[in-house]
């Protein structure tokens, strides 16, 4: 997702409307002016939003390099390298030159050969993941986040910005988000561009998330996530129902959404169009 999907995402959940493809178009320095208005004609613009993005001192982990290289001529390494430039002029982006120290989170994995003998040392016979976590680290404390902002924030709801392809539900950090908000039984929203981007999505979309297959910028992280998981197998089959589950699932519940939506658009084009004949007549 581009940063202005985002910003999209954010004002069409404000505006209660399922669909941000037509905010997109209002973000123009043309246009904004007036959606900046119809914002403060209702009200919406003392809303508040956390994103975890923007709530991370990035100079305090990440800002001095682009961290792990993978091995050169994968896949990974591809996606890794365009992350590392500007996707316009195809530059390298500036490394910062600030001198915080960095509180990186670290993993006892790193002391051993493979992930066999790390397995063997942290849980013998048992199959459970275990990990060393920095307490000083930003980088991996986002469950913790909205555990937090669920006990002092009332009325907290969580929105997810999904990307067309409905990758956003491959990532680690996003689907332990997921299962925590439910958990704590904080209200959920989808929000995709446009329609037929939900439809074309969902005929891509993997029929099963399993934790342990999913992203993440570190292999760590996937990791310590699972560490905080009794069991992997029953944590996968409440992920599962939770997005593509019958009628209360998160992308079932998206569809109704949308069908509302576009029912009540109709009703209002019709509407419309019923008082222009009227006043033809």
């Amino acid at each position: 997702n581009l940063f202005a999907h985002l910003v999209a995402a954010i004002v069409a959940d404000a505006l209660e409307v399922p669909t941000f493809g037509d905010i997109l178009e209002q973000l123009s320095p043309e246009r904004l002016p007036n959606l900046k208005s119809q914002l403060a004609s209702r009200g919406l613009l003392s809303l508040t939003y956390w994103v975890c993005a923007f709530s991370v001192n990035q100079h305090s982990c990440i800002c001095a390099g682009f961290g792990p290289e993978p091995p050169l001529s994968t896949e990974e390494h591809a996606e890794f390298d365009s992350k590392c430039r500007d996707s316009v002029t195809g530059d390298l982006y500036p490394l910062c030159p600030c001198r915080t120290v960095k509180a990186l989170n670290s993993h006892p994995a790193e002391l051993f050969d493979n992930m066999v003998e790390y397995m063997a040392f942290a849980h013998p016979g048992s199959g459970k993941w275990w990990s060393w976590t920095t307490a000083e680290c930003e980088l991996n404390k986002f469950d913790k986040m909205v555990e937090h902002m669920a006990s002092c924030t009332p009325g907290l709801r969580q929105v997810v910005v999904v990307d067309d392809n409905l990758d956003v539900f491959t990532r680690a950090w996003v689907v332990s988000e997921f299962s925590i908000a439910h958990r704590l039984q904080i209200p959920q929203a989808l929000k995709m561009r446009n329609s037929a981007s939900f439809l074309a999505g969902s005929r891509k979309r993997i029929g099963e998330v399993k934790v342990e297959n999913c992203k993440a910028s570190r292999p760590e992280d996937v990791w310590h996530i699972l560490s905080k998981t009794d069991n992997i197998q029953e944590f996968n089959r409440s992920l599962n129902t939770l997005i593509f589950g019958p009628r209360l699932g998160l992308l079932d519940r998206y569809r109704s959404e949308l069908t509302l939506a576009n029912s009540v658009k109709l009703s209002l084009a019709l509407g419309a169009l019923g008082a222009v004949l009227e006043s033809a007549l």
